[in-house]
């Protein structure tokens, strides 16, 4: 049985090329490396300082962050059909 893949849009085409084309290039890849350090992708966003309670909008906010590095790296890892 043939599967069928699903047809994606132009404009979602453009858009997942743009990102990849955009990160894939040596400067790209330090702007990415960039941003998952300042966004704190990879390691814990929020830390107790000096036995204060957590503050849960730091948190929201941070989590936001890292929310964006995620989508980027979703958009790029995305395979786009040939043919």
């Amino acid at each position: 049985m043939d599967r069928i893949e699903p047809t994606i849009p132009d404009h979602v085409k453009e858009r997942i090329m743009a990102h990849k084309n955009c990160f894939a290039s040596e400067a790209g890849m330090l702007v990415l490396k960039d941003l998952k350090s300042y966004c704190v992708h990879d390691g814990t966003p929020v830390q107790k300082r000096g036995g204060q309670p957590i503050d849960a909008f730091e948190v929201m906010f941070l989590e936001g962050r890292r929310d964006v590095i995620d989508y980027i790296l979703r958009q790029i890892e995305k395979d786009l059909p040939t043919g």
